[in-house]
């Protein structure tokens, strides 16, 4: 009696990783493979010790988290550890088995925080699907909170209040910055105090709160890349939670919605719990 066995054994086979971190336009793509891969006609190169923790879906959000790491001098991790991100950064993770198709999708998520210690940076990743409906990197409103300036629930357009400049001077050692024209448009020496600023940078829209303001100058309340002098910036103002600022007809004239209302004080939109405060 003749017959015919097909066996394939998985001893022979090459897994691998494939990690893609988004930031704005700018990609990094990464594996855990030995060797430079071509997959769905992009380049994945090795980085020595990449890996990440398990992936778990339960109904608690601190074991959803997946944390990737990478070495201390990887782009990414030299730039988190000197900036503050005001763009998003999407992590990417697929198996891949070298040689075959296809790829087999494992996690997507934003990032949330880091942990670094030579030679390793670790990088913390919530789930996309808990993250879609979070409006700020931590889990915090209130009626003070700078988000409720411009959130949906203000119904303002930033652009239409903001200033269109260039940064004449720039002082890394206080984080503050001069502008052309220096008089600021000739406005109120705090019209812009607790707004922001907005430029481009390399991995796209950077922004920074305003924490102080003079009749030449602005001060930041962070360190970014792209600060230097010629840089061009829109400077957007704040009502800094002042209801005469938000009803002045030459000013905001959004008396209705002042810092969110009739939604601030009932609605916590990062987590759906109450919010304790009088409009």
């Amino acid at each position: 009696m003749s017959f015919e066995i097909a066996h394939e054994s998985i001893e022979d086979s090459t897994p691998a990783y494939l990690y893609e971190f988004i930031v704005g336009s700018v990609y990094y793509r990464a594996t855990s493979a030995a060797n430079t891969h071509i997959v769905d006609t992009f380049e994945y190169v090795p980085h020595a010790g990449i890996r990440h923790t398990e992936v778990q879906n339960s109904g608690e959000d601190a074991k959803n988290v997946c944390t990737v790491t990478v070495s201390y001098d990887h782009p990414l991790a030299s730039w988190l550890r000197q900036y503050i991100p005001t763009e998003k950064i999407v992590l990417i993770i697929k198996n891949y088995e070298i040689g075959e198709a296809p790829t087999h999708f494992e996690f997507q998520g934003l990032y949330m925080k880091y942990a670094a210690k030579y030679p390793e940076f670790k990088m913390t990743f919530s789930p996309l699907d808990y993250t879609l409906a979070q409006g700020a990197l931590q889990k915090s409103y209130g009626l003070n909170c700078q988000h409720t300036q411009y959130d949906q629930w203000c119904g303002l357009v930033p652009q239409l209040f903001s200033l269109s400049t260039t940064i004449a001077s720039y002082d890394p050692a206080t984080d503050t910055i001069s502008v052309t024209p220096t008089d600021l448009d000739g406005v109120a020496v705090d019209y812009y105090l607790g707004g922001y600023i907005e430029l481009t940078g390399f991995y796209g829209k950077e922004r920074a709160w305003i924490v102080s303001q003079t009749t030449f100058t602005l001060g930041l309340d962070r360190k970014m890349p792209s600060l230097a002098a010629g840089a061009a910036i829109d400077i957007v103002p704040s009502c800094k939670g002042s209801f005469e600022a938000c009803r002045d007809p030459a000013l905001f004239n959004n008396k209705l919605r002042y810092l969110g209302a009739p939604h601030a004080n009932k609605v916590n939109p990062f987590g759906q719990t109450g919010v304790k405060g009088e409009v």
